[in-house]
């Protein structure tokens, strides 16, 4: 099945770069798995908390689903991650979140854990 992006199909569809990151039509651009968990380590809620998070789906093979939720001010939302995408890192995060420099550990792999 083609991918599709701002109402384009096909397999090397583009992300619409005017749609919000992490939003259908502009994934998180990561290279598999070991990214998404360190860009969702990353995250910072408005009041600088670590957001909570946890894996809701998939969109095919090259395509995740997070919840992401800040607890402290009932917020949350679903972002999308694009794994076909770039080996550079997405220097944007999500509205209503903010994307620390530097991941609060080197390597954090356990789901949902990352910062507490």
């Amino acid at each position: 099945m083609a991918a599709t992006f701002a109402g384009v199909t096909g397999a090397c569809a583009h992300p619409d770069p005017d749609a919000p990151v992490g939003s259908p039509a502009n994934p998180i651009r990561c290279s598999g798995k070991p990214d998404e968990l360190d860009y969702l380590a990353r995250l910072r809620c408005p009041d600088g908390a670590t957001p909570r998070w946890r894996r809701t789906g998939a969109g095919g093979t090259t395509r995740s689903l997070y919840r992401v939720s800040c607890t402290q001010i009932a917020w949350e939302t679903t972002i999308h991650f694009d794994r076909r995408r770039s080996s550079q890192d997405e220097p944007r995060a999500p509205d209503g979140l903010e994307l620390a420099p530097v991941a609060p550990t080197p390597s954090c792999r356990i789901p949902g854990q990352c910062g507490t």
